[in-house]
């Protein structure tokens, strides 16, 4: 059997009942400085020693800045925006635009799925913008449960697309 030492994320949770879930930030402060050794880790994954790690999770988003593999507490930033305020978000726009599901468990898979293929971070929210005005490119679709295709349309991208973030930080 595949075991380690830790587990993190949705292979965390997969793994719920046989765990010791740990939470190092509890309402968005630290409070085990030693399970943070995973924002190091993950710095280092990939290959760096210095850097700053982004984590948004369910509860809480924060950055952890690292110089030469040490955390610096005193310049850890917090952010009011979680996994589930964008999960909360979508269900609301989804609702608006005429989606509807059976059960609220259908509703949570399907949003935690539109949320993980089709929503990400734009680097340039200026030229993220100008390109939703120009092109179709951003238009994407998403494979229900009973197959059926769910459009995200450059007209529902240009009104809800990148303003969760922005209207909620900016």
């Amino acid at each position: 059997m595949d075991q380690k030492d830790s587990y993190v994320g949705d292979k965390a949770q997969s793994k719920r009942g046989i765990l010791a879930l740990k939470y190092p930030i509890e309402h968005g402060i630290v409070t085990n400085w030693d399970d943070m050794e995973q924002a190091v880790l993950s710095l280092c994954a990939s290959g760096c020693i210095t850097g700053i790690v982004m984590d948004s999770g369910d509860g809480v988003t924060h950055t952890v800045p690292i110089y030469e593999g040490c955390t610096l507490p005193h310049a850890i930033l917090y952010l009011d925006l979680t996994g589930q305020d964008l999960t909360d978000y979508l269900m609301k726009i989804l609702t608006e635009w005429g989606y509807s599901f059976t059960t609220m468990a259908e509703w949570v898979e399907i949003v935690h799925g539109v949320k993980e293929k089709l929503c990400y971070v734009a680097l340039d929210f200026e030229q993220e913008m100008a390109t939703a005005a120009s092109s179709s490119s951003l238009e994407r679709s998403y494979e229900l449960p009973d197959e059926q295709q769910m459009w995200i349309s450059k007209q529902e991208y240009d009104e809800s697309g990148p303003s969760i973030i922005h209207h909620k930080c900016f």
